[in-house]
């Protein structure tokens, strides 16, 4: 059921970001904020007991992060782009 939850959110999140930033021209950040907060607690809830599960959750969201940042330094992406991808990957679950 928390998988659908968090694939349900992850298009929801998906939408609401969509659609600012195609009228605004920016993302907010309390709907990064909000993703990344929500992708960790419902991949804790997933994984809870399980310790490989969030290892694995942590290192791949470590390597987006990291991805991430790379691809903006290297100017392919705005610093939006980058913290929104982050989210959705702390959003999808294993």
């Amino acid at each position: 059921m928390l998988i659908q939850i968090s694939i349900i959110g992850t298009l929801l999140m998906g939408i609401i970001t969509s659609y600012e930033d195609i009228k605004t021209g920016k993302i907010s950040n309390i709907w990064i904020t909000m993703s990344i907060i929500a992708g960790i607690l419902l991949n804790v809830f997933i994984g809870y007991g399980n310790l490989n599960y969030i290892t694995t959750f942590i290192i791949n969201c470590i390597i987006a992060l990291a991805v991430g940042l790379i691809i903006w330094l290297g100017g392919f992406w705005t610093a939006g782009d980058a913290k929104l991808f982050f989210a959705y990957s702390t959003l999808i679950p294993l």
